[in-house]
């Protein structure tokens, strides 16, 4: 059994779809089923039900497709090891984060690891929580840096940080007192904000979610000017007066410019633990390894300044 035959039966039960399938592989159509059908001739088992619309696997597909995995897996792991061999000169990392905090730790930390390690290339994939989750699980990622609890028990844990939630504002607005960049924060309450212009993030991020229960909570609908999926055009938006958004603590960490103050919330709000997480089945790579011990090293260097 070659792997591109189990890179071919992954793939289509991923998708649902012989058509969507090959168009990912970048083959036929007609080469994909083919090359299925040999497979499941030289079993005798049918691996899909064909008589469904998205295709779905007979039980004997769930098994092959529950090996193939695990053959993959393995010989991933084979290929990190051999890579790790060649004295670590060339390689790739591909991160799974989502963008807005990937705007605060990627400025503070791949420009020391790419002046450490020059021949290792770097990748970010963006998404949701389960995204996330999901791409390790499959090694589009070699990791993921998602929030604790996961939703899924395939994956070992190493904690980088624990955030909170505050409000984020421009230097200069009546909130702010001077309290400088560091905490203390002057503390405010969520229903003294309902004059307030928000800059929020899209509805389907967890920022925005929790944001929105923190209006239903104060009993008052926010007066939003501007809505993004980038997190950094918010910050710069907020930094120019604009408005005021909800933000992460850490954010303070990074020496973060003047243009903009934080305040923390009177009411009680969950603190959440931000950690590097990986799929337990797959053999982490030393990219993988060194990018955790620098983040954790420039994170604890940054909390013990001021």
């Amino acid at each position: 059994m070659e792997l591109r035959q189990l890179q071919y039966m992954l793939k289509v039960a991923e998708e649902g779809s012989f058509s969507k399938a090959a168009q990912q592989l970048y083959i036929s159509q007609p080469s994909l089923s083919q090359c299925i059908q040999r497979i499941e001739q030289r079993f005798g088992l049918q691996l899909f039900d064909r008589a469904t619309t998205p295709l779905s696997l007979t039980y004997a597909g769930e098994v092959f497709v529950e090996n193939a995995r695990r053959m993959l897996n393995l010989n991933h792991q084979f290929q990190s090891q051999m890579q790790e061999i060649i004295d670590f000169k060339k390689g790739r990392l591909t991160i799974g984060v989502s963008n807005i905090r990937g705007s605060i730790l990627f400025p503070n930390v791949l420009p020391l690891f790419c002046r450490k390690f020059p021949g290792i290339e770097v990748i970010h994939r963006d998404g949701t929580l389960a995204e996330l989750e999901d791409f390790a699980i499959r090694g589009v990622t070699d990791l993921s840096l998602i929030n604790l609890p996961l939703n899924k028990p395939h994956f070992i844990s190493e904690p980088l940080f624990t955030e909170n939630i505050v409000l984020i504002a421009p230097r200069s607005h009546p909130l702010n007192k001077p309290a400088g960049t560091r905490p203390p924060w002057p503390q405010i309450h969520v229903a003294g904000l309902r004059e307030e212009p928000f800059l929020l993030l899209k509805k389907g991020r967890k920022m925005r979610e929790l944001a929105d229960q923190c209006f239903i909570n104060a009993g008052f609908n926010p007066r939003i000017v501007f809505e993004s999926d980038n997190y950094e055009t918010i910050l710069s938006l907020v930094k120019a007066g604009l408005g005021i958004t909800f933000g992460l603590d850490v954010l303070a960490l990074f020496r973060v410019p003047d243009q903009l103050a934080f305040c923390t919330f009177a009411e009680p709000l969950p603190s959440r633990t931000f950690a590097a997480v990986y799929c337990k089945e797959r053999h982490l790579s030393r990219a993988a390894r060194e990018f955790i011990a620098l983040t954790k090293d420039i994170l604890a260097a940054n909390d013990n300044v001021g």
